[in-house]
């Protein structure tokens, strides 16, 4: 591999060609990765940051121009330790191939991810999604956002420093690098921040604030709420959606009628009830938009799924390939898929036991599969 290094000048179009080139090449070179390479660039990854945590946080501060270090630590940095743990517990199992009749699906990494991050929870929606892509067996570019440039030059060096840059690379830049990066050919505004001193805003409640108004349309991300009285929960309901969905939706009270029916009859991405944060951290749980709000999700296997490539191979006799065993009676029956084979699925269960081995097995043509997969005492067919 080759080595990673942070460089300090921002990335131009070469710079990105050359970092897609060495990716591109070190997958084709290295082939599909096993769990424990997989593993390995999850931990390393996680390293990176809370190895380096006191001048993240610091680093963020000064570009935010003021903002907690304790924030950072928080919902930043250490929400990626339990996106890690997620991923760590179910990988093996979410990487085995799922027998279809007269077939199986392999679970295939894309190759090259680009991830590029938000400026709200820059390191959080920076990583997150990063830990995913290196979870589905990845290469990852990692865009962080321009406007934290301190950060940035933190970041690209603590990464740089437990992985390489084959494996992932942190892209610094400016709107043109970002414009480069996601092969966008639309105008893209860089947003003007206040000056330090002008960005401290004390706790903020609006009232008879007009529909119009384009606070009530953009995302605030400041101690700034606009409060509308209401005298039923329909009328809550009735303005939500009336409106594009949200990314999330937060309801203080209980778990009864008028909950239920807020959940029935609105849409957002997700729902958080007595607390508004914890509904984009809940280890394992899918987060993200709807519609106007956003496509898809990430976070555990949410995230693993639509970075990796879901290969169907099926066969012309229509039979399940070896190393699967029959498909149950029931299954074949109601077209669900097969269950990858565990203990009594074969009768030489030594073969399977080691999920690498046999996804590597299962990976060859069909007539190799049929030469490599033979045992003595089971026919090419799995009886």
């Amino acid at each position: 591999m080759t080595a990673g290094i942070a460089r300090d000048e921002f990335a131009g179009r070469e710079e990105l060609n050359r970092l897609v080139a060495v990716q591109r090449a070190a997958f084709l070179a290295g082939g599909v990765p096993g769990v424990d390479v997989r593993k390995s660039r999850i931990d390393r990854l996680v390293l990176a940051i809370l190895e380096n945590a006191d001048e993240l946080a610091q680093a963020l501060s000064d570009d935010y121009g003021s903002r907690p270090p304790s924030v950072t630590k928080a919902f930043d940095e250490l929400s990626s330790v339990p996106e890690a743990q997620e991923l760590r517990a179910n990988l093996a199992e979410w990487m085995k191939p799922v027998a279809v009749r007269g077939g199986f699906v392999q679970r295939k990494p894309l190759g090259v991810v680009g991830v590029v991050g938000a400026w709200n929870f820059p390191l959080a929606l920076t990583l997150t999604p990063a830990l995913d892509a290196l979870a589905a067996g990845n290469l990852v570019m990692l865009k962080f956002p321009d406007l934290h440039v301190r950060t940035g030059i933190v970041l690209a060096k603590a990464v740089a420093a437990r992985l390489s840059e084959d494996e992932v690379a942190v892209v610094r830049g400016d709107v043109e690098t970002a414009r480069e990066f996601s092969g966008l050919a639309l105008p893209w505004e860089k947003e003007a921040l206040p000056s330090r001193e002008g960005r401290r805003i004390p706790p903020t409640v609006l009232l008879d604030v007009r529909e119009s108004a384009m606070i009530t349309d953009e995302e605030v991300f400041r101690p700034v709420l606009v409060v509308y009285p209401y005298h039923d929960a329909r009328e809550v309901i009735d303005y939500a959606s009336s409106r594009p969905s949200p990314l999330a939706a937060y309801w203080y009270g209980t778990d009864g009628a008028e909950f239920r029916r807020f959940l029935d009859f609105t849409t957002s991405g997700g729902v958080s009830r007595n607390d508004g944060l914890i509904g984009a951290m809940a280890p394992g749980a899918p987060f993200g938009g709807v519609g106007n709000s956003g496509t898809g999700a990430y976070h555990g296997k949410a995230g693993f799924d639509p970075l990796t490539h879901q290969r169907t191979v099926v066969a012309a006799d229509g039979r399940t390939p070896r190393g699967f065993g029959r498909l149950d009676r029931a299954g074949a029956r109601l077209g669900r898929p097969g269950i990858w084979p565990g203990p009594g699925h074969c009768r030489r269960r030594r073969r399977y036991q080691d999920g690498d081995h046999a996804v590597a097995a299962l990976t060859v043509a069909a007539p190799e599969l049929r030469h490599l997969t033979h045992d003595e005492g089971t026919d090419q067919h799995g009886n």
